[in-house]
């Protein structure tokens, strides 16, 4: 018989939580577990899942117990054991938004999302905090604890990192769009001609073509965008600095009708 691995998670609350930040925490834990347990172990397992039980709900208290299954049946213990190691890897993570910069937090969108609907349950109640302990047969391994102060520090710090890579993103994308080059003729220009791209609207994801000629001369029907753009030597310049990557998902014309493409 193979060993269980388990993990009690315990919030202590002192104010009712809103099921929204409930739902945001356990998803925000699965979504996390399954991209980061193939980091580990060189591969994904996508066919575990975290399911989460209640097992026990007290005034002031609630208790989950977290439960990983798989229909794998390779290596079993493997899979179990594993939620030991990812909540050790969890408390790494809410310590280093805990205690590095936000300029100096090396971490993905993705991660600060996690880590934000992590701790979400924090604003809502001011005395909250959040122990996990991993058990192998109800037998304590390892815990680890959220203290109030901790969780809110780790969301505000994810909040603030995440609304700074958001605007990175944007820059980015404006960046490089505001000069790209045609592949073909447009009457009285002459290949290579730059096409200025006259604005970008607010949504980052749209370019704005004010001269339907330019726009026919750089798409063609049923054709990837990409096969009618090309950047010199690679990239596009933008004041005085190469941008090698930008991609585009939504052409229109000002005042005309639009048009999806998908990058």
């Amino acid at each position: 018989m193979n060993d269980q691995y388990t993990a009690q998670i315990h919030i202590k609350n002192t104010r009712p939580i809103k099921v929204e930040n409930l739902v945001a925490f356990f998803s925000a834990i699965q979504k996390e577990y399954n991209s980061s347990v193939g980091k580990d172990y060189q591969k994904h397992i996508d066919d575990s899942i975290p399911e989460i039980a209640v097992s026990q709900i007290e005034s002031g208290s609630q208790i989950y117990e977290l439960i990983i299954v798989s229909s794998l049946v390779l290596y079993p213990e493997i899979l179990q054991y594993t939620i030991v190691d990812f909540f050790i890897y969890l408390q790494k993570l809410l310590k280093k938004f805990e205690t590095e910069e936000i300029d100096d937090l090396y971490c993905t969108r993705k991660d600060c999302k996690h880590v934000k609907n992590i701790t979400d349950m924090f604003a809502d109640d001011g005395n909250l905090c959040l122990e996990v302990e991993t058990m192998k047969n109800r037998q304590p391994i390892n815990k680890i604890e959220i203290s109030n102060k901790q969780g809110i520090v780790v969301r505000e710090k994810a909040i603030a990192k995440l609304q700074s890579l958001e605007a990175q993103r944007i820059n980015i994308f404006e960046n490089a769009l505001l000069q790209f080059f045609q592949t073909r003729n447009v009457k009285g220009s002459t290949p290579g001609d730059k096409a200025i791209i006259p604005s970008i609207s607010e949504k980052p994801s749209k370019i704005l073509f004010n001269d339907d000629t330019l726009k026919s001369s750089i798409l063609e029907e049923n054709s990837n965008i990409f096969r009618n753009l090309y950047r010199a030597s690679g990239t596009v310049e933008y004041k005085g600095e190469k941008v090698k990557v930008y991609n585009i998902e939504r052409i229109e014309l000002v005042n005309g009708n639009d048009d999806e493409y998908t990058s």
